[in-house]
């Protein structure tokens, strides 16, 4: 029975822990959620850290107040939609690029076809001998 009590009591932990901070993720935990909650992480330790916001001030070439500032404004929305979502994105750019080529290359066979392999390429419009 203690078994079954010491798992009870783990359990009653993580649920606790889980329920106080919200970033330590569970099973469900999507990628998008695990993602923000690393940037927030990150973000909240460079405002903690003063001498990170002096690096970033300085790189920026603003005042540390203002990378700050700029630092607590990232925090409501630390992950852009491009950086999350980077991979269906990639796959919709190769999908629209597949198409494309797809497109032009019906585009030359049916030219191809109509000029019965007729050589078009002078200036005047003659055919090149």
């Amino acid at each position: 029975m203690s078994g079954s009590h010491a798992q009870q009591n783990l359990y009653t932990q993580l649920e606790q822990i889980h329920s106080r901070y919200e970033g330590t993720g569970h099973p469900d935990t999507t990628r998008e959620e695990w993602l923000t909650n690393i940037h927030r992480d990150s973000i909240a330790s460079y405002i903690g850290h003063g001498s990170q916001v002096d690096w970033f001030a300085i790189a920026e070439g603003i005042s540390p107040s203002r990378a700050r500032f700029n630092l607590l404004q990232k925090m409501h929305n630390p992950c852009d939609s491009t950086i999350v979502n980077s991979t269906a994105t990639i796959q919709q750019q190769h999908n629209i690029e597949n198409h494309k080529t797809s497109e032009q290359k019906q585009k030359r066979a049916k030219i191809a076809n109509e000029s019965g392999g007729q050589n078009h390429n002078s200036v005047d419009g003659a055919h090149a001998e």
